[in-house]
């Protein structure tokens, strides 16, 4: 169905695609639409191709974790699915239904390594390419990193300040 405001007979329809892959449906009909007698009135719909306003943040956001599992704050305006890849290959999880949160364990857990998380939305007319975000996998918390690197490199304030700004940098790519 396409419209519940067209009750009546319905006839001439059209249907175009456009180069977002929305279907555009336009008939005529006789409902006494909002009491405009039943003469031919001309309905209109727009069906979009795939979700809108699309995002994926790991852990609200932060550098780091400690922990292989993970949680998710999704966005996706539209979306009924959505599916999961651990990093940035590999093989897409199967489609769930749509949910603003989930919790998924890291590829791995290698100390000190980045990981990705990628996530695709979908609706009945079509899905969204992948988005991801990324996060740095700590198995020792940040105080510990910095005073064994510090000892190691003779305890110098630079090392500790250099190391403290390079786990707090992250990359982020959201589209």
């Amino acid at each position: 169905m396409v419209s519940t405001e067209s009750t009546g007979h319905s006839s001439s329809p059209t249907i175009a695609l456009d180069g977002s892959g929305n279907v555009h449906i336009a008939w005529t009909d006789y409902t006494d639409y909002s009491g405009s007698g039943t003469d031919h009135d001309i309905f209109y719909k727009k069906l979009r191709s795939s979700p809108l306003n699309l995002s994926i943040i790991i852990n609200n956001g932060d550098a780091s974790t400690d922990s292989t599992l993970v949680n998710l704050t999704l966005s996706a305006d539209g979306a009924t699915e959505m599916c999961f890849r651990n990093g940035t290959t590999g093989a897409w999880t199967d489609w769930e239904p749509y949910a603003t949160a989930k919790q998924l364990y890291l590829e791995g857990s290698t100390n000190n390594m980045e990981y990705s998380i990628c996530v695709k939305f979908r609706i009945a007319a079509g899905e969204t390419s992948p988005i991801c975000d990324s996060i740095l996998y700590l198995a020792l918390p940040f105080a510990i990193i910095i005073a064994i690197i510090a000892a190691i490199a003779g305890g110098g304030l630079a090392v500790s300040i250099t190391i403290i700004l390079l786990i707090r940098k992250r990359r982020r790519k959201v589209q």
